[in-house]
């Protein structure tokens, strides 16, 4: 049955905007229509509201690598003078810098770099962030997946299992699918894609320059070889995650790579990585509150009865996520669409 309600101009989100950014987190592409039926309201109204939410930056969609072929580095970065601002402002420019956050603790500032291969992940973070001088200490971790967190979704909506979007290595008794990495020639096409994930096939046909038939085979085989998934995120203060924590988890090694997918699959999760370190676990998570990190620290615990909590941080906002530049109520400003093969 379709209902239709208010449009709040405010600024503010209900449960139908909620609605409707969960059914785009399941499927950034799917036509208006698809999205109008899951949701219970008309397309008209779904076609409105996401335009809303999108220009006031409560919520956005974009293409990624997919998880299994993530090559990356994370950055732990201790910056307490007064070049912080400067140090984020510098890194933020960069298309292969994809998130970057602020935390309590000692290190202060957290960057995910991601690149198409390992030497461009090394040229960048060795050789290519001459703002790292104004830090007072750089950690660098290097992984070659991400475990979970890229295509997260608010989970309002019950949808059949057979649907969930793949977040890395299928778990449990699924077959792990062979996953490609992009070629360069699709690397257009994904810049188009890093910036709205819904950008129809004639219109980045024209900004490409070619056919829509060539866009429509490049998007299927950049999906059916699921090298990319499309994603949407949202301000996560406005949808009611006030902050995050970042924790540094050890376990057994042979026992990371399986705890890792188990904890990427977690709801809150928005980032994690197996990685070769004493701490050989790195996650981020989205709280509701602050006394949340004790629920989800004590989540932690229970996954593997030798894990230790090596350090643990609250991520206090976040100043880019995939690609987009946030303001300080952690709205999308501005997109650098993210380029992996930037150091290639």
């Amino acid at each position: 049955m379709i209902h239709e309600s208010q449009d709040d101009e405010s600024g503010a989100t209900d449960p139908v905007d909620l609605d409707i950014v969960d059914a785009i987190q399941l499927h950034p592409r799917a036509p208006w229509s698809v999205i109008a039926e899951r949701v219970g309201v008309s397309e008209a109204t779904v076609s409105r509201r996401w335009h809303r939410l999108r220009t006031s930056g409560l919520a956005w969609s974009g293409v990624a690598l997919h998880p299994a072929v993530s090559m990356g580095a994370f950055l732990e970065i201790r910056c307490w003078s007064d070049d912080h601002a400067t140090l984020i402002g510098a890194l933020v420019e960069h298309p292969d810098v994809i998130t970057i956050g602020l935390t309590t603790g000692d290190f202060n500032i957290f960057v995910i770099i991601l690149g198409i291969d390992l030497p461009a992940v090394l040229r960048r973070v060795y050789q290519n962030l001459p703002e790292l001088d104004l830090a007072d200490r750089v950690r660098v971790s290097l992984f070659h997946r991400i475990s979970g967190g890229v295509s997260w979704r608010q989970g309002l909506l019950k949808v059949p299992t057979a649907e969930a979007p793949v977040a890395g290595t299928p778990p449990g008794d699924r077959e792990p699918r062979k996953v490609a990495v992009p070629t360069v020639d699709l690397r257009p096409l994904f810049l188009e894609l890093a910036g709205d994930a819904r950008v129809p096939v004639r219109e980045l046909a024209r900004r490409l320059d070619t056919t829509p038939g060539i866009v429509s085979r490049q998007l299927a085989g950049l999906t059916e070889h699921d090298s990319v998934i499309f994603r949407c995120d949202v301000a996560r203060p406005d949808f009611d995650y006030q902050v995050g924590i970042l924790v540094l988890l050890q376990v057994p090694v042979l026992q990371s790579a399986a705890v890792a997918e188990v904890v990427g699959g977690w709801i809150e999760t928005r980032f994690c990585t197996a990685t070769t370190s004493a701490a050989n676990i790195i996650v981020v998570a989205g709280l509701r509150d602050l006394p949340d990190s004790d629920r989800f620290l004590n989540k932690l615990a229970r996954v593997d009865a030798a894990a230790r909590v090596v350090d643990a941080r609250i991520v206090t906002g976040n100043t880019k996520v995939y690609g987009w530049h946030l303001d300080g109520l952690g709205r999308a400003a501005r997109c650098t669409p993210v380029d992996p093969w930037a150091m290639a």
